[in-house]
């Protein structure tokens, strides 16, 4: 059987399964309608200014160019109306929307431009949930669009199994599902939930089609397990996610396209996209041409070696050019495999709470709790882009300071994270490769080319959180982290920046957020 008829067979498998759950769940309502008790919740309702300023950072627009002092402006509001039928069906539905100022701001009056506002407005959630046995039973099940968060104490880092990609790897960060920069680190999903609540133990199952990022539509399968020791002493967490295991069409999934091929030459490994010789070599080359200006024998040898190093790039180059020795008639390297965006993410996390040992009303509840995450984002290894799964494992620490009540959280969080390729979704939103995106641009390039990634490894974050008047939150934030902003020049997703904004462990930006809901 082909990989098509084995792709159309998984996706009438998935539909008729969702079907009968549907079919299930209806009967399920249908019987208890004749006497409907539908309780209505408080009509809920808030908003948020948020503003502050990058202080250095980096835009891949065109052309790719510096941030510095960079003024960041986000206003938002929502709505949502919940209602509750026969203590069993529960039903979410809210809207709302963010202004967004995209960034780089171009100054023109005409098309080119972009000193414009942007309003992001959709659902907030519209989620319906069975909870069998009524909203204290041990199991429901619900589906729609709603906001999920795979780790409790993640307040800016963190969260991975749900943020990140794992092919070309990338991270992501923000509040309301990355359209603000702090708020709850939330991820907006859609598709279905499965949930068990057994005392101490509480599983999760989601099947969730992809809509934020190309290839479109795919179904992911993530299972998420918590623990709590001791009356929560101890929280234990882990989770893994089967990224794009149902494709909707796997010919977008896995492009079999040259540039996202790679192949064994006499038992080397190499990529089929010539950007990965050809941009190394002219850099290479520029690198050589300035040291043979200086003129001296010591850097005359520098050049010559330089040059070498990129003869043999180019001679690689040529070997996949049309008509090079390595292609068909076809443009393709015979034999050759395909990277794809599917692939297993795993993740475990834990959250120590330290109240539990030293009991006082001096503490505020998110005091004193020390927490940790660590993902592999791709647990296989592909050749070339993909070769070492430490490569792929952020590792996040975290600790809450304990304020006395001035705030109701201090949180200070630390990640390490060892790419090789810049976080970067470039090379997935221009034509669904799934390779990194290979830099041309000499603000990635110093000593080495691309040697940037080298210098982006350490993330970090403070938040501080306070409540006022039970209606009014405080948030103020200073982070070298994830963070995207909307782009002027990217047309797919939410239109983010392709690459993160903070480049470099040296950047950073500070935020202040004034939230009001009730």
């Amino acid at each position: 059987m082909t990989t098509k008829q084995n792709g159309a067979m998984m996706r009438a498998k998935m539909a008729a399964g969702l079907l009968m759950a549907g079919l299930a769940l209806t009967g399920l309502v249908r019987a208890e309608d004749g006497g409907a008790d539908v309780k209505m919740k408080p009509l809920q309702f808030g908003g948020l200014q948020e503003f502050g300023m990058v202080h250095s950072g980096l835009l891949g627009s065109t052309p790719i160019q510096l941030m510095k002092d960079e003024w960041i402006d986000h206003f938002g509001t929502f709505i949502v109306q919940e209602a509750l039928i026969n203590d069993r069906l529960e039903l979410q539905g809210g809207i709302g929307g963010i202004f967004e100022w995209p960034k780089p701001e171009k100054t023109n009056e005409e098309y080119g431009g972009s000193q414009y506002k942007m309003f992001y407005v959709g659902p907030s959630i519209a989620k319906a949930t069975y909870h069998f046995g009524g909203m204290d039973g041990m199991f429901s099940l619900g589906g729609g669009m709603f906001p999920f968060k795979s780790n409790p104490d993640a307040n800016d880092l963190g969260g991975y199994l749900l943020r990140s990609q794992p092919y070309p790897t990338s991270l992501t960060t923000g509040g309301n599902g990355g359209l603000t920069v702090i708020g709850d680190q939330f991820t907006m999903l859609q598709g279905f939930q499965g949930k068990m609540q057994a005392g101490n133990l509480g599983l999760d199952m989601l099947l969730t089609t992809e809509t934020g990022l190309p290839p479109l539509y795919d179904w992911s399968l993530a299972f998420l397990a918590n623990y709590k020791v001791a009356d929560g002493l101890l929280d234990l967490g882990a989770g893994v996610e089967f990224k794009r295991l149902i494709q909707i069409k796997s010919e977008k999934t896995s492009v079999e396209a040259l540039e996202n091929s790679y192949f064994q030459k006499n038992g080397t490994w190499y990529s089929g996209q010539v950007a990965n010789y050809n941009n190394p070599a002219s850099f290479l080359s520029t690198q050589a041409r300035r040291a043979y200006a200086k003129n001296t024998p010591a850097d005359s040898a520098i050049g010559n070696a330089l040059m070498v190093r990129a003869q043999a790039m180019l001679a690689i180059v040529d070997s996949l050019k049309q008509g090079g020795p390595w292609l068909d008639a076809t443009n393709r390297v015979p034999g050759a495999k395909y990277y794809t965006p599917a692939g297993t993410m795993v993740m475990a996390r834990a959250g120590l709470d330290l109240k539990k040992i030293i009991a006082s009303d001096a503490f505020s509840p998110e005091d004193l709790r020390l927490y940790g995450e660590i993902a592999i984002l791709g647990v296989k290894d592909y050749p070339v882009y993909y070769e070492k799964v430490t490569d792929r494992m952020p590792i996040m620490l975290g600790f809450n300071f304990p304020t006395f009540h001035i705030l109701d959280l201090l949180s200070v969080q630390w990640e390490y994270f060892n790419s090789p390729n810049l976080n970067n979704t470039y090379t997935m939103g221009e034509k669904n490769w799934a390779i990194p995106y290979l830099p041309e641009d000499g603000l990635f390039s110093q000593k080495e080319w691309n040697d940037l990634t080298t210098k982006d490894n350490y993330a970090w974050s403070i938040v501080a959180r306070k409540r006022i008047l039970g209606a009014l939150t405080v948030n103020a934030q200073v982070a070298r982290d994830h963070m995207r902003t909307i782009g002027t020049d990217w047309f797919y997703g939410s239109r983010f920046e392709p690459n993160e904004i903070l480049h470099k462990t040296s950047s950073w930006y500070w935020m202040f957020q004034l939230g009001w809901n009730l």
